[in-house]
């Protein structure tokens, strides 16, 4: 506070009006006494000369957030005849009170880990631990690449997504609270998704530790493998050849890992040869294996059993009976491999054999 005019000033008093949510704490001047009530302390200066000034200070604790307007008001004896301009002599300060709230996040997928082409949904929990109410709060929710945005829910308030990240806005979480945030998408490529999110509010948070959270879900491949078998003749003599035909194809969308065919020999079949456009082959008591290389996303391939008697992974079956049997073919895969679905290829053949006869063909 200066005077600065000609004239010295007696009586001066400055009126300092605060709001009930103001605490007053200590309160010195240079010059004079000070008192308080109600919020207005009242600073009794005395006489002021000339080019003479008065420093006061008010230290006060605001009890809650929010925005307050403080106001000073100065007076003299002889301000209504000798002050001619008034006014400078009053002041208001309007003050932003951020309060502190300690907002934390926590969130889930389910399920974990999922399949590809399934649903994935991350649940979002954002808390209020307080002391004060979390205004202005956004949560920021960047996904994973290898998922796609299907819709998001907010319990608290509205979300958008813009270009792979969803930003949620929340009306006013009072200390205590909760609100939780559902984000559904689709696995749309198999490996590792991490989805990271994060919550700001106005509020001061001297924990912002707990205001983010990075989740990692792993996208499992599928595979919809389809096994079919046809024979080359469903009546053959004793001692002649029977070819069977097996194609494996893999509908997707994953590339397809580990996959194993089994084709049990019928009785009195003798293996001749097996043969298989992508993969091995062997021959373990009386049961074929193939073994295919990785059967890609919506492919397919041949393998062919020729024998003599029942018997394509190719195989050649001899059939040393009577009678044709059945022959059942499966497909089977790496615990860690795609699911499978039509996994079994069966056929019979029916039909009488006779006896081999000199000059027969």
């Amino acid at each position: 506070m200066n005077n600065n005019g000609r004239s010295t000033f007696s009586g001066i008093t400055n009126f300092v009006q605060f709001t009930t949510n103001a605490r007053l704490g200590p309160i010195s001047t240079t010059l004079g006494s000070s008192s308080t009530s109600n919020g207005l302390v009242t600073f009794n200066i005395g006489t002021l000369t000339n080019n003479a000034s008065v420093t006061q200070t008010i230290v006060v604790t605001n009890l809650s957030a929010g925005f307050y307007t403080n106001t000073a008001t100065l007076s003299s004896i002889e301000t209504p005849s000798l002050e001619l301009n008034t006014d400078n002599n009053v002041a208001a300060v309007l003050s932003s009170v951020r309060g502190i709230a300690d907002v934390t996040l926590t969130q889930s997928a389910a399920p974990g880990p999922v399949l590809l082409t399934s649903n994935l949904v991350y649940t979002i929990t954002i808390n209020n631990k307080g002391p004060s109410t979390a205004t202005s709060l956004v949560l920021t929710d960047t996904l994973p690449p290898s998922v796609t945005f299907v819709s998001a829910t907010n319990t608290l308030g509205t979300c958008s997504n813009v270009a792979g990240v969803v930003i949620c806005d929340f009306v006013p979480l009072v200390n205590g609270t909760n609100a939780q945030v559902t984000i559904t998408t689709i696995a749309a490529t198999n490996g590792v998704a991490t989805n990271v999110a994060n919550v700001a509010a106005f509020e001061a948070d001297f924990s912002p530790t707990n205001n983010s959270s990075t989740l990692l879900t792993t996208i499992n491949p599928l595979a919809d493998l389809s096994l079919a078998m046809t024979v080359s003749t469903n009546l053959v003599f004793v001692g002649s050849n029977v070819t069977f035909n097996l194609l494996i194809t893999n509908q997707g969308p994953s590339s397809a890992t580990g996959v194993v065919i089994t084709n049990p020999l019928p009785a009195g079949a003798t293996l001749v040869s097996a043969t298989t456009t992508l993969g091995s082959t062997n021959l373990t008591s009386g049961v074929v294996a193939f073994k295919p290389r990785r059967h890609h996303e919506y492919g397919e391939h041949q393998f062919a059993g020729v024998g003599s008697g029942p018997g394509r992974q190719r195989g050649i079956c001899h059939n040393h009976g009577h009678r044709i049997g059945t022959d059942a073919s499966s497909i089977s895969r790496h615990s860690s491999s795609p699911q499978l679905r039509n996994r079994r290829g069966r056929l019979e053949c029916p039909g009488k054999l006779y006896p081999y006869q000199s000059g027969q063909r």
